[in-house]
């Protein structure tokens, strides 16, 4: 399913309330198909981003005026999410879809090989 999207396209995607209006019409504009036709492709460059309705009209979540592009250059912003990370290796912040999950690897154990051998990098290591 998300191959299938990827292959229609941003234009035939339906975005959620929160993104649709100003933001939806950011996203789309950043995700054009064609890339001389994505925003900063177009006459004004970067600036076409820094201009938009939703970064200079109050519509971001971070400012009323517009968007605090000093504060962002700076590295100076708080983020709006700051997720719980409890370990390097913590991924309980992802969903995992079914669809995802490889099929179980079934390794049939006929021969009794890995018994016959369980001792192979002891012997190997101590040779």
């Amino acid at each position: 399913a998300i191959c299938a999207n990827i292959t229609r396209g941003v234009a035939h995607l339906d975005f959620p309330i929160k993104c649709q209006g100003p933001v939806g019409e950011l996203i789309r504009s950043l995700l054009e198909h064609q890339p001389s036709m994505r925003l900063p492709m177009l006459s004004g460059h970067i600036d076409n981003i820094r201009m938009h309705r939703w970064y200079s009209g109050g519509l971001s979540d971070y400012e009323d005026d517009g968007f605090n592009w000093n504060a962002f250059a700076n590295l100076q912003m708080t983020p709006p999410y700051v997720p719980v990370v409890r370990s390097p290796t913590d991924l309980s912040n992802f969903d995992i879809l079914q669809s995802d999950v490889p099929p179980d690897v079934v390794q049939e154990n006929s021969t009794n090989w890995d018994c016959e051998h369980a001792d192979w990098e002891r012997d190997f290591l101590s040779a």
